[in-house]
């Protein structure tokens, strides 16, 4: 059998120095359709929380998936999307207006993974091996890290139907070991959740296995910093003429990369008038 080659991302540096848009190689010849972009974006809801993600590095917390009609598990991910900019307005409403945008060559280097969407709960029925006497495997499926890309085609948010589909979504899972499991039933991710403090989920910093796997990036993996608005484009430049280092990695960030990702910037409104 023919291996396949091995992957050179020496041009994600090489076009970004050259202010080019980092494009992979094995899609140098497709063109980029309305419905796919060069970069996956993790969004959430406070300039805080990005300004943190910048210093720091994007650390997983637990999520609950309704896999099937009476399965929920808790799983330790983080949450992407490769949905165009052109269209994004909506998803951002749901997640937050702030985001940081990588490469998806970065997500080839680090486990980051399109989800598999079921539309038919007998499907995952299946797979999860159901009889009358329940399900026999679900134990040994649910300790595989793919059972954290299964995800259904639709969904509740807010009370309210909507397409899982239309969402794109890429993860990054953070495995089970012996000496870290995830929520196997939804009473267990329930009272997990229940240590947050008003609506929010428990701080994962203060889970040494959540924040030793977090992703960790450099400044050339980034391709989009978003934020709600313009107006606050002046705070993140500021905030990243001060950084020292950048997404949980050692070395003094120079000049040129804070320069570099100045010019990444972009806020909500400019998006919705613009593209």
């Amino acid at each position: 059998m023919k291996s396949s080659p091995k992957m050179d991302i020496s041009f994600i540096v090489k076009n970004a120095q050259e202010g080019k848009d980092p494009i992979h190689p094995y899609d140098k010849d497709i063109p980029i359709a309305a419905f796919r972009t060069t970069s996956i974006f993790h969004y959430t809801k406070e300039l805080t929380n990005l300004k943190r993600i910048l210093e720091d590095g994007i650390i997983p917390n637990f999520c609950s998936e309704d896999l099937a009609s009476d399965v929920t598990i808790g799983i330790p991910m983080v949450s992407f999307c490769d949905i165009p900019l052109g269209r994004t307005y909506e998803h951002a409403s749901k997640y937050g207006y702030f985001a940081i945008g990588l490469a998806t060559e970065y997500g080839e280097k680090n486990n980051i993974n399109p989800v598999f969407y079921v539309s038919n709960s007998d499907i995952m029925d299946m797979i999860l091996r159901r009889t009358r006497n329940g399900y026999v495997d679900i134990k040994r499926f649910l300790s595989s890290p793919i059972s954290g890309l299964y995800k259904k085609c639709y969904g509740q948010y807010n009370n309210k139907e909507i397409s899982n589909y239309a969402e794109n979504e890429w993860r990054y899972v953070v495995p089970q070991t012996r000496q870290f499991r995830w929520y196997k039933s939804e009473s267990e991710y329930k009272e997990w959740r229940q240590g947050g403090i008003g609506n929010k989920k428990p701080n994962p910093i203060n889970n040494p296995d959540l924040y030793n796997n977090r992703l960790r990036f450099k400044v050339f993996d980034i391709n989009y910093l978003i934020v709600e608005k313009e107006e606050l484009v002046p705070q993140l430049v500021s905030y990243i003429c001060n950084l020292k280092t950048i997404g949980g990695t050692t070395g003094t960030l120079s000049i040129t990369d804070k320069l570099y990702l100045i010019s990444r910037i972009r806020s909500i409104e400019s998006i919705r008038r613009d593209y």
